[in-house]
């Protein structure tokens, strides 16, 4: 590290020198035939991941320098990411090995519900339930307890129709018994 000679605030350079602004980028579209919208399925481990397009093809995606590393705050890549990605046309395709493409684009979730107007996302959205542990099934189901909930309603409805109590057995702070309570007059 640089010794500070000259005092004063000289260290604050140090320590704000990789700190940037985040800028409002607009979302990036698919502007190539070789650029494909994809969603992350497995990732491999190192700089590798196996991605699905829109076409229901597997690609084995290399994730750029530029996604990793400090980079990388911004652009998390998981399992149910949506991705651009750039084929290789200048490779020849073989049976036997997974296409190759490259990592051009991550989309953030206000990149997605910007994608989502396109309406050719359906088998995405699809996958992130799968990704999220969500799902929409579930949400008109009610949990209840029917036994105590019934014996509350009871409850409620046999004080409700008497208005006066009878507290035969209680005792105030005096040592005074109480007797009849009437709730209306109160």
């Amino acid at each position: 590290m640089v010794k500070n000679t000259q005092g004063g605030s000289g260290h604050k350079g140090q320590a704000r020198k990789f700190s940037g602004k985040i800028s409002n980028k607009s979302t990036r579209y698919s502007q190539d035939e070789y650029e494909y919208y994809a969603q992350v399925i497995k990732l491999l481990g190192g700089s590798m991941c196996h991605v699905m397009g829109l076409d229901e093809k597997l690609r084995l995606c290399q994730i750029r320098g530029k996604f990793r590393g400090r980079s990388m705050r911004d652009n998390m890549i998981r399992n149910g990411t949506w991705v651009l990605v750039g084929g290789r046309d200048y490779e020849t395709e073989s049976s036997s090995k997974l296409p190759k493409c490259d990592l051009l684009e991550v989309y953030s979730d206000i990149d997605k519900e910007r994608l989502k107007l396109l309406n050719c996302f359906s088998k995405f959205i699809e996958q992130d339930h799968k990704y999220t542990n969500t799902s929409n099934e579930g949400e008109d189901v009610i949990f209840t307890n029917n036994v105590v909930e019934n014996e509350y309603v009871d409850l409620i409805k046999s004080s409700a129709s008497s208005s006066v109590i009878q507290l035969n057995d209680c005792e105030s702070k005096d040592g005074i018994i109480e007797e009849d309570i009437n709730f209306d007059d109160i």
